[in-house]
């Protein structure tokens, strides 16, 4: 049971650090007014973006507050992830006996 908890734990940082990037890149974007289409990679990565749509009129202690709800739920995606992957049983290589 340690290995999957180790792969978890491993993997919900880096989907907290994905959804703060990604949200950092929406905001960027939008602050100089470019055009982009990477709408399926957000929601590829960070399946919970959708909840952005909250921040629209939102003040600002709100919009920080459902993009850290919005990050913890991605970092808990990604745990649950790493956890199922942790679970697979390790490989032994080709020339295993």
């Amino acid at each position: 049971m340690k290995r999957p908890l180790r792969w978890g734990v491993r993997c919900a940082p880096v989907g907290f650090g994905v959804a703060l990037a990604l949200v950092a890149l929406a905001y960027g974007l939008d602050a100089v007014h470019v055009h982009y289409d990477v709408d399926v990679v957000y929601l590829i990565l960070w399946p919970v973006s959708l909840g952005l749509v909250a921040t629209e009129n939102a003040s600002v202690g709100g919009q920080v507050t459902i993009v850290l709800i919005l990050s913890i739920m991605n970092a808990t995606i990604y745990f649950a992830i790493g956890f199922l992957a942790g679970c697979l049983a390790d490989s032994k290589g080709p020339r295993a006996g």
